[in-house]
């Protein structure tokens, strides 16, 4: 905005200075008229003094024509001639009072357009003065928003930095417990692996014992006691396996970015890997689920372009049909019509991939949003808090 006012204000000087070049050409053309008049005017003079002149002679041919009598038609042809000088002179006075009533008129026309121009100028430099202030103040304005952006930018930047350091240091040291508690665990497990063995030494001393004393009865109620507490032993090394797998299993895909696959899917794929069927949702972390089914079945491949060192037709169509097969079971039917037509794996899963594949500068920043805003309910137990996060950082 101030660019063009001083735009304006360099073509209204321009134009300014234009006009007053043309008066000062007005001035000079004045100028020249006056001296013109002038000169005719000094022609007017030099004409009355021939005039007077032209009346001694006459005088003086009077006063010949007298003492002559003889000279009388030089004297008349004099006359004549003094009679046409008359009559010139009359004209050239009439020409030159023309020329100086034209000439005042044009000066008096020339003087009031100056007054006229003048006049313009002087307000339109006004205006323009009275444009200059408000467009200042606009400008000190604007510079005022600008430093208090600028500010207010500074501010939230410091905010999310420090934000970002608090997670950051919140979510190692729960890394950290998450590690000390998969230690503790594998304690336990060698512990209780070793009350097994000892359990099981002592019901092989117990049955040597029971071959020997049969007839004991208390023996038969001792081992029976054995087994209770072998059995109890053993449920339990089945739990602390179960617990320790699930970490592993957790302790895998944060070195992979590959999150844990859940089990709360009211629908899952009829094969031997349970997973929820994709309805559009969390394609992120349905992708990495379904790449390590089809990692599994030895087709990842088919999701690409062909490779060179697959020669052989029938082997990559199989692995195409496997993978097509393995896609469509893990998909729902509100998804499943939409890639109903593709005919290979490559085609539906880049199908997919732009229907659902968050990769826009709004989705990056909502995800990030929520990255910084993750807390850990009550609720939640530390595998799904995991879970979430690997999720979005996917």
């Amino acid at each position: 905005m101030a660019a063009t006012s001083e735009e304006e204000m360099e073509s209204l000087l321009s134009n300014f200075d234009q006009i007053y070049e043309d008066f000062q050409s007005g001035v000079s053309e004045i100028q020249l008229l006056r001296s013109n008049c002038n000169a005719e005017a000094q022609r007017c003079k030099a004409l009355e003094f021939t005039c007077n002149s032209l009346k001694l002679e006459n005088d003086r041919l009077r006063k010949v024509y007298t003492e002559s009598l003889n000279k009388l038609s030089n004297q008349l042809e004099q006359s004549t001639s003094c009679q046409s000088l008359k009559e010139e002179l009359k004209k050239v006075n009439d020409k030159c009072l023309i020329k100086e009533d034209e000439h005042r008129k044009e000066l008096e026309l020339l003087k009031h357009e100056h007054a006229a121009t003048v006049q313009n100028l002087e307000t339109q430099i006004s205006c323009l003065l009275v444009q200059k202030g408000a467009n200042e103040t606009t400008i000190n304005n604007l510079h005022q928003d600008l430093a208090l952006y600028k500010a207010n930018l500074k501010f939230v930047n410091d905010q999310l930095e420090q934000l970002q350091k608090n997670l950051e240091s919140k979510y190692e040291l729960e890394m950290n417990d998450l590690r000390d508690c998969l230690l503790i665990e594998l304690e336990e497990k060698k512990e209780l692996t070793k009350k097994l063995q000892n359990l099981e030494r002592e019901l092989l001393i117990s049955k040597t014992k029971l071959a020997d004393r049969q007839s004991n009865s208390t023996s038969d109620w001792h081992v029976d006691a054995l087994k209770q507490k072998l059995m109890k032993l053993r449920k339990e090394n089945e739990i602390l396996k179960r617990k320790l797998d699930g970490s592993k299993e957790v302790k895998d895909g944060q070195q992979q970015n590959n999150p844990v696959s859940g089990k709360e899917a009211s629908s899952t794929v009829a094969t031997k890997y349970e997973i929820e069927k994709f309805n559009g949702n969390n394609f992120s972390s349905w992708k990495m689920r379904i790449k390590a089914i089809l990692r599994k079945d030895n087709c990842l491949v088919a999701i690409g372009d062909r490779l060179a060192e697959i020669l052989h037709n029938g082997k990559w169509n199989e692995m195409d049909g496997n993978a097509i097969a393995n896609l469509h079971l893990a998909l729902a039917d509100g998804v499943l019509s939409s890639v109903a037509e593709k005919k290979t794996t490559k085609e539906i899963w880049d199908t997919l991939t732009k229907l659902y594949e968050a990769k826009s500068l709004h989705n990056k920043i909502f995800l990030k949003r929520r990255l910084y805003t993750l807390q850990m309910m009550e609720s939640t137990t530390m595998i799904d808090h995991i879970n979430t996060l690997n999720t979005l950082f996917s």
